[in-house]
């Protein structure tokens, strides 16, 4: 018999108790907190995954480039499966592992954030990527499912595994922690609309406003 709706949540209440009870917050608080530090040094965020894994990294840069809850200045953030030429040009002309590796080859500076998403964690291309990205002198984050993957990460890397294997459980902690933390970077994200939820408003050049 299939459980219930309630039976579902409370299940899911379960889990995330068991995970608020082990390392997985520090993690979330050292994450975030390297990411902010990159932020306010001007360096960006690539993400990059496969699937849903795909859809979930386009969703949280298009929340840095645009707004999650509180209004404020654009965040410097870019998500590699969006481009379909340089996809399928790259996975011909080269291999399907090359797809994000090189794009992190064309796109990364040293400093900036590499966020692969794996559901195992063993996915090659979203490996390759971090690979490279390190060799870049980026420092790469994996969200991956629990276990992990088959390949260490290396040094100058983070690689928190969620209670399932699903990395859609990491987003929500990460982006309420960067919330709570914007205070802090007032004067990297400035509220030009003063409230949370200011009207529509239209960029214009500063010689026009």
């Amino acid at each position: 018999m299939k459980p219930s709706a309630k039976e579902f949540l409370e299940g899911c209440a379960a889990r995330y108790e068991s995970v608020a009870a082990s390392v997985y917050p520090r993690q979330v608080d050292d994450i975030c907190g390297v990411i902010l530090e990159r932020l306010e040094s001007k360096k960006k965020i690539i993400a990059f995954g496969n699937g849903g894994s795909a859809a979930l990294a386009m969703h949280f840069t298009s929340e840095l480039v645009g707004r999650f809850l509180a209004e404020r200045a654009p965040l410097p953030a870019l998500c590699l499966v969006g481009d379909a030429s340089a996809l399928t040009a790259i996975g011909n002309d080269y291999a399907h592992e090359e797809i994000f590796a090189r794009q992190i080859q064309a796109h990364g500076r040293e400093g900036d954030i590499a966020l692969g998403l794996s559901a195992s964690g063993a996915s090659v291309n979203v490996v390759s990527a971090l690979e490279r990205a390190g060799a870049l002198g980026l420092t790469g984050v994996a969200m991956t499912g629990s276990g992990g993957g088959a390949r260490p990460l290396g040094r100058d890397r983070f690689h928190p595994g969620s209670p399932r294997s699903r990395p859609s459980l990491h987003l929500p902690p990460h982006r309420r922690r960067l919330r709570r933390e914007r205070k802090g970077m007032s004067a990297l994200l400035p509220n030009p609309g003063g409230g949370n939820r200011p009207e529509r408003m239209s960029w214009k050049p500063a010689a026009e406003r």
